[in-house]
C-alpha cells in the first residue's frame, strides 16, 4: 500500500461466510494484526463491521457498501449478475493457507526459496513434498491425476530447473525432482545429479506397491 501510495486496502472476505476464518473476532484479529487497522475494507460486509478511516475521511461512500453476511451465495451472484463479472466459480473448500496439511507445504517453501515464482506455488498441490536438502526437494504423487499434474508442471514455460521420473515397467507414481542448481552445471557434477536420480527413483520404489514390483524397475526420464 505504501510503495503505491494508496489509501486502503479493500479484500474479498465477507462476515460469516468462512467458520475457520471470516467470523467476526477473527476478521478484527486480521485487521489488527496485519498493520492495517482503520484501513482494511471489507466491500461486502462493510455495513456489519466498524466504520473505516477511507469511510470517515469521505474517501468511500458507507451507503454504497455491502451488508452481506453468511454462507449463502445469493447475493454474491446477484451481485456478480448486476456487474456482468462471471462465470461465478463454484463453492470450495477455502484458502488452503487454512489447512493444516497445507500450511507446512508453505512454510517450507519459503524457509528454502526466497523468491518463490507461480510455479513454486503450483507445486505444493502436485503431491507429497519431500525435502532432500535446503536446495532440493522431490515431489511424489499420490494418484493418477497428480502423475499428469506433474507432467503438466514439469512442460510449463515457467517451469524452474526439474526432472520428471515416471516407471516405466510397473505402476507407480511418477516423481518429479526440483533443484535450481540443476540449471547451474557447475554447481551440480554428475555425481550430484546420479545421487539426485537415485533418489527420486527409490522414493517411487518406496511409494509402489511392493507386491507388484518387477525385479528391475526402470523409469522413464522425459527430457523438455
Amino acid at each position: 500500500m505504501e510503495k503505491l501510495d494508496a489509501d486502503f486496502v479493500a479484500t474479498g472476505e465477507l462476515v460469516g461466510q468462512r467458520p475457520s476464518s471470516q467470523k467476526m473476532h477473527q476478521l478484527a484479529l486480521i485487521n489488527r494484526e496485519s498493520g492495517l487497522e482503520g484501513r482494511l475494507v471489507r466491500p461486502l460486509s462493510a455495513g456489519m463491521l466498524p466504520p473505516t478511516v477511507p469511510e470517515s475521511e469521505g474517501l468511500l461512500n458507507r451507503e454504497k457498501l455491502f451488508s452481506f453476511t453468511g454462507r449463502s451465495r445469493t447475493n454474491l451472484i446477484r451481485l456478480s449478475r448486476d456487474l456482468n463479472v462471471g462465470p461465478v466459480p463454484q463453492p470450495s473448500t477455502g484458502c488452503l493457507l487454512c489447512e493444516k496439511t497445507f500450511a507446512p507445504r508453505v512454510f517450507d517453501l519459503v524457509k528454502h526459496e526466497p523468491n518463490p515464482t507461480v510455479w513454486d506455488v503450483d507445486v505444493l498441490s502436485a503431491g507429497r513434498q519431500i525435502r532432500l536438502n535446503p536446495d532440493a526437494k522431490c515431489v511424489v504423487a499420490r494418484n493418477l491425476a497428480q502423475c499428469e499434474r506433474l507432467e503438466a508442471l514439469y512442460a510449463r514455460s515457467d517451469a524452474n530447473p526439474a526432472m520428471l521420473f515416471i516407471p516405466a515397467n510397473f505402476n507407480g507414481p511418477s516423481a518429479m525432482y526440483v533443484n535450481r542448481r540443476l540449471s547451474e552445471k557447475s554447481e551440480m557434477d554428475e555425481t550430484a545429479i546420479q545421487e539426485a536420480i537415485t533418489q527420486s527413483c527409490d522414493l517411487i520404489v518406496r511409494h509402489s506397491n511392493a507386491d507388484k514390483l518387477p525385479p528391475v524397475p526402470t523409469f522413464h526420464i522425459p527430457q523438455k
